[in-house]
C-alpha cells in the first residue's frame, strides 16, 4: 500500500517506520499464506539484502502478527536456508570507510563501492543511511523530516503555519497521522 521508499506507520513506533518494511498479513495464517509472504519476503531481500525480520508486537503493543508469531519461526521452512536469522545473532557488520552520508552517497553513485553485496560488504553499517540517501539523490525527492522534528512539527500545526484539513494533511504528506495525534495530545484530544 506504500512503495518501499516511503515512510508508513504501520509499526506504531516511529523510529522502527522509519528503518523497515511492514508486511500486512493475512491473519488466517494458512500454508498458502505463509509461502505468500516468504516470497514477498526474499523478493524485498533480493532488493535490499537480508533483513532482520520482527512481529509488529516487537515494535509496539499489540497482539499482532497472531499466528505468523515469532516471524522467524514460524516463516523459517519456506524461506530457506538462514532466511530469517535475527540480527542479533549474526556477527556484527564492518564499519564503512569515513566521510559524511552524503560524500558516501556520491561516491557510491559514481560507482566507487560497486553494486550488490559489494556494496553492502565495502559500506558494513553505513549501507542502510548511505543507500536511502542515494536513492533520494537519483529520484531527487526531499527526505522526510526526522522523528525528533515531530514535535516541533506539532507545534507549527497549532500555530497555524500548516493549515487546517485537506491541506495539512496534503503539506504533511506521510506524516500527517503521527503529526495530528500528538497535535491531539497536546490539545488534550484523545
Amino acid at each position: 500500500m506504500v512503495a518501499e521508499s516511503d515512510t508508513a506507520w504501520h509499526a506504531g513506533n516511529w523510529p522502527v517506520n522509519q528503518t523497515s518494511i511492514g508486511i500486512e498479513c493475512n491473519p488466517r495464517a494458512s500454508e498458502a499464506d505463509k509461502q505468500t509472504v516468504a516470497a514477498l519476503i526474499r523478493d524485498i531481500q533480493s532488493r535490499h539484502g537480508k533483513l532482520r525480520i520482527i512481529g509488529h508486537k516487537d515494535a509496539s503493543s499489540t497482539a499482532c502478527p497472531g499466528r505468523y508469531y515469532p516471524p522467524t519461526v514460524t516463516l523459517a521452512p519456506y524461506l530457506g536456508s538462514n532466511g530469517g536469522v535475527p540480527a542479533a545473532v549474526k556477527p556484527p557488520a564492518p564499519t564503512a570507510a569515513g566521510g559524511s552520508v552524503d560524500e558516501l552517497a556520491r561516491a557510491v553513485i559514481a560507482g566507487k563501492y560497486g553494486n550488490g553485496d559489494e556494496r553492502r560488504r565495502r559500506l558494513g553499517n553505513r549501507y542502510g543511511e548511505v543507500q536511502a540517501r542515494v536513492n533520494e539523490l537519483i529520484s531527487g525527492k526531499k527526505p522526510a523530516p526526522k522523528p525528533a522534528n515531530l514535535d516541533a512539527i506539532a507545534n507549527a500545526v497549532l500555530r497555524g503555519e500548516y493549515g487546517n484539513g485537506d491541506e495539512r494533511r496534503r503539506r504533511l504528506g506521510n506524516l500527517y497521522q503521527p503529526v495530528q495525534d500528538l497535535v491531539n495530545r497536546k490539545l488534550g484530544i484523545r
